[in-house]
C-alpha cells in the first residue's frame, strides 16, 4: 500500500496472539484451576493500540514483526482487515510469533481482572534498521510501548522528533525509562506501577518529569480516573461507572484513542476525556481487540454520559 501525505498514526509495537482462558479465580503458585472458556484473539499492546486508533478514524501504520507461522499469518490478515497499513510488519522465519497467555477471573471479587504472561517471539527481534524506509512528517503521531526492544524505540523517536512528529510513550510492561528516551517523549502515559518504576529510575517525581521536555504526563488510575499534568494545567478526570467484564486492553484502548485524538488536533484535555470514555467501553467486552470501540460508539457514550 502506498502511503499518502495525510496525517498518520505510526504504532511501533508488539503483535501477539492472545490465548485467553477464563477461570473462577487466579491460580496461586502450585495451584491448578479448572477454567471456564478458552479463546484466541489477535493482540499485543502495539496491535491493540493500532486497532483502537484506526477504529477512531485515524490512518494507522503498524511497525512490528511476526513469525512465519500460523499465528503470524492470522495476525497479518487481521491487520489488513482492520485497514491498518502492514507494509512495515516484518516476517521473521527464524522465531515464532509473539504469544500472550491471559487468565481472566470471571467470578468473585476479582471478576474482570487479568494476569498475563507474554512470550515475545518475533517482537523481540525488532531493530531500527527494519524501519529505515519509514518517513515521518510533522503532522504525524508516533506511539510506542515496552513490549519491543527499547533501543529501536529510542532510535525511531529520535528520527520522529527531527521532523516534528508528536511522540507518545506508554512504558508498559513497567520498566525503567532512560533519560535519552524520556527527552524524546511529548506525551507519557503511565499507570500507578509504571509511574513508580519511572520515577525511581529517573529519581524524579511527577512534576519533575516535565523538566525533561515532556509536554504532559497522563496518569491512568483505573477506577480512580485519569490525571493530566502539564506545565499549563493539572486536570483530574473521573472514571465512568460501568460493569467490568475484562480489563485486558483498557490501557491500550486509551493510548490508541489518545493518539488518534491528537492526530485530529484535539487538545490534551479533550483527547484524554475521549480516551477515558473509550477505555470505559472496552472493559465491558471480553477479549483485547474485540473490545475496542468504534468512533461512533465512543461518541454515543460521551453524549449519553453528558446528558445524564
Amino acid at each position: 500500500m502506498r502511503l499518502g501525505s495525510e496525517p498518520r498514526v505510526f504504532v511501533l509495537g508488539s503483535l501477539n496472539m492472545d490465548v485467553v482462558a477464563t477461570a473462577p479465580w487466579h491460580p496461586m503458585v502450585g495451584e491448578t484451576v479448572l477454567g471456564n472458556s478458552l479463546n484466541y484473539y489477535p493482540g499485543g499492546k502495539g496491535l491493540n493500540q493500532a486497532v483502537a486508533a484506526v477504529r477512531d478514524r485515524a490512518e494507522v501504520v503498524m511497525l512490528g514483526a511476526v513469525g512465519n507461522d500460523g499465528f503470524g499469518k492470522e495476525l497479518l490478515g487481521f491487520v489488513e482487515d482492520e485497514g491498518i497499513v502492514a507494509d512495515f510488519v516484518h516476517i521473521n522465519p527464524k522465531v515464532p510469533s509473539g504469544v500472550a497467555l491471559i487468565v481472566v477471573a470471571d467470578e468473585g471479587e476479582s471478576e474482570g481482572d487479568n494476569t498475563i504472561v507474554v512470550a515475545p517471539g518475533a517482537n523481540g527481534t525488532l531493530t531500527s534498521k527494519m524501519f529505515a524506509d519509514v518517513k515521518f512528517q510533522s503532522h504525524d503521531v508516533l506511539l510506542a510501548q515496552f513490549e519491543t526492544p527499547i533501543s529501536a524505540t529510542t532510535s525511531l523517536f529520535a528520527r520522529a522528533k527531527e521532523t516534528g512528529t508528536t511522540t507518545i510513550l506508554n512504558p508498559a510492561p513497567a520498566g525503567p525509562l532512560s533519560l535519552e528516551l524520556a527527552s524524546l517523549v511529548d506525551y507519557l502515559v503511565v499507570n500507578d506501577i509504571e509511574l513508580t518504576q519511572i520515577s525511581q529510575s529517573l529519581e524524579k517525581d511527577k512534576t519533575e518529569l516535565l523538566d525533561l521536555g515532556i509536554q504532559a504526563l497522563i496518569h491512568t488510575k483505573g477506577s480512580d480516573g485519569v490525571a493530566v499534568i502539564s506545565s499549563q494545567e493539572s486536570l483530574d478526570i473521573p472514571a465512568h461507572e460501568v460493569a467490568v467484564v475484562d480489563t485486558t486492553a483498557a490501557g491500550d484502548c486509551f493510548c490508541g484513542v489518545l493518539a488518534a485524538s491528537l492526530l485530529h488536533e484535539a487538545t490534551i484535555s479533550e483527547a484524554t476525556k475521549r480516551s477515558n470514555a473509550a477505555a470505559a467501553l472496552s472493559v465491558q467486552t471480553p477479549g483485547a481487540t474485540p473490545s475496542l470501540p468504534s468512533a461512533e460508539e465512543t461518541e454515543v457514550f460521551l453524549q449519553t454520559v453528558s446528558a445524564s
